[in-house]
């Protein structure tokens, strides 16, 4: 299994744009991804951090191919250790390419990066008090925005939540990798298996972007808690002051949950994998602070659940076709069940045909609370059939533009600039696209 390699970066840095030798280009580069540079363990009791002066060259793709140090001021003994910090992350730097008459071209640009000692990085402040953190009120955007410490006693709580509810004489921990799973279902085998699958699904989801967007460092060990019934898992999303409605959830601190209570085992892994997905974009590929649109996240989350898999291997856009399995009904006998993918579009195209499926502009501007509505059964397979649009509706997008497109928003540019940037459509003609995309799906 595919393994994703992390970097911890141990130190924040200030970037100043500066004026530089834009070579033959009508439109600069503009910056997307930008990894802090680490302040040198060598050198972090140096009074007067310097400024490290670069020139950076841009290919057609967006990439840093070059790095040239033009100078550290103010200049010491520990100047080569700066320059080599600067450019080794500079190297990871993402950019969209500059672009001469609306062509990508390569560029030269020169930038200036400020160190700072770790004492003297400003953290972030929880805009709640100490008790809204232990009462769980803080928001997804503060959790994802929140210091170490902040997200480690949200965890404490959510976890010490479910240990008052899963079955204390079946509990198994399990450490595998950066996931550790609790459960009172099926043993350490299980939870072992379990584990293994979380790590297969993250990836499955990182190759689609691991040539455009390097892994973000992953903060702490990743937490999975699986109850044995659906009535444990309510009690505790009722505690927890979760969607009662729910199968699964994912909380930033960095817990997944749900019930293995379902009527087949392919249900099972698609509330897992859609789980593990909303973990693996917040810890690995969005900005620190960064949250996804809803309709993005989830309608991602479903993409990647709704795939098909083939001998232990996840193929992502890849519609499951076949029935998940078979059922015994009192009424009617056995009964053969769908998949989850193929269940989803024939609920979609009754909507159609009964002509209340959602435009466009309703899914992107969608909020929590309308998104999560009595809507909601529009909302998660259109938001599925979006981001499958958004991969699949021309040849190529799901190697290209996709990944660039998750890439601006991950960085936390607006959704209308980046389906602009990316796909060079307005809204209006996006949404004309994505209904005879929907008519046809």
């Amino acid at each position: 299994m595919q393994r994703l390699s992390i970097l911890a970066l141990s130190t924040l840095l200030s970037l100043f744009a500066v004026p530089g030798g834009l070579a033959e280009s009508k439109t600069p580069p503009v910056i997307l991804y930008s990894p802090a540079p680490p302040t040198p363990e060598s050198v972090r009791v140096q009074k007067v951090p310097p400024i490290v002066r670069v020139k950076v060259h841009v290919d057609e793709t967006g990439r840093s191919e070059g790095v040239e140090v033009l100078g550290v001021e103010p200049s010491g003994e520990n100047d080569e250790a700066y320059a080599k910090a600067a450019q080794e992350a500079i190297a990871e730097w993402r950019f969209k390419p500059a672009s001469e008459n609306g062509q990508p071209v390569k560029s030269t640009m020169s930038w200036s990066v400020q160190f700072h000692p770790v004492k003297a990085v400003i953290g972030w402040t929880a805009p709640e008090s100490r008790d809204a953190v232990d009462a769980g009120r803080l928001s997804r955007a503060q959790l994802l925005a929140g210091s170490v410490e902040m997200r480690q006693r949200v965890k404490a709580r959510v976890l010490e939540t479910a240990r008052k509810v899963l079955d204390p004489a079946a509990l198994v921990s399990v450490k595998v990798e950066t996931v550790t799973v609790m459960t009172d279902f099926g043993g350490e085998a299980n939870a072992r298996a379990i584990g293994h699958n979380i790590l297969a699904s993250w990836a499955a989801t990182y190759s689609l972007f691991e040539k455009i967007i390097p892994a973000q460092p992953a903060i702490g060990q990743m937490h999975i808690i699986v109850f044995r019934d659906r009535k444990a898992y309510e009690r505790f999303t009722k505690l927890h002051e979760g969607l009662d409605w729910t199968a699964g959830f994912y909380c930033p601190s960095g817990v997944i949950a749900f019930h293995s209570e379902h009527a087949v085992v392919e249900y099972l892994m698609s509330v897992l994998i859609h789980e593990a997905v909303h973990a693996i974009i917040d810890r690995h590929i969005a900005r620190h602070g960064v949250v996804l649109p809803r309709w993005l996240g989830e309608g991602f989350a479903e993409y990647i659940a709704k795939s098909d898999i083939k001998r232990g291997r996840l193929i992502p856009g890849s519609k499951r076709k076949r029935y998940a399995g078979y059922r015994m009904d009192l009424r009617y006998g056995v009964l053969r069940l769908d998949s989850d993918a193929v269940g989803t579009v024939k609920r979609l195209k009754r909507a159609a045909r009964e002509k209340k499926t959602l435009e466009l502009t309703e899914i992107i501007r969608a909020d929590r609370e309308t998104f999560y509505s009595e809507k909601r059964h529009l909302y998660y397979p259109q938001s599925w059939v979006l981001v499958h649009f958004l991969c699949h509706g021309e040849e190529g997008w799901g190697k290209n533009e996709f990944p660039r497109f998750m890439l601006y928003v991950a960085e936390g540019y607006d959704v209308l600039e980046a389906f602009r940037e990316v796909y060079g459509m307005e809204l209006e003609s996006l949404g004309k696209a994505y209904q005879k995309y929907l008519e046809k799906f």
